[in-house]
């Protein structure tokens, strides 16, 4: 049986479709890893109040965050409502 160009034209190829869907599939799953990878950042910070015993705010206050495994040190002080951000 003779096929005609028309025919070839439509003809559907089931693996072409079943590769690109692979493909599609991959894609999306390297941009979402992608993403999630994106948002591990190296760095941090703290942010937090000073308060006396009587929960006031103290303000002036010196506040030193330690990271003990790599011995690294960083200070700052309270703003005046009692806010350190390190």
């Amino acid at each position: 049986m003779s096929t005609s160009p028309a025919s070839k034209l439509f003809r559907f190829d089931f693996d072409r479709v079943a590769s690109h869907a692979e493909l599609v599939l991959f894609f999306l799953l390297v941009t979402l890893l992608a993403r999630s990878i994106a948002a591990q950042t190296l760095y941090g910070s703290l942010i937090g109040n000073v308060t006396d015993p009587s929960g006031a705010t103290v303000p002036s206050a010196t506040v030193e965050a330690t990271n003990t495994a790599l011995g690294l040190k960083k200070a700052t002080q309270t703003n005046e409502i009692g806010r350190a951000h390190v």
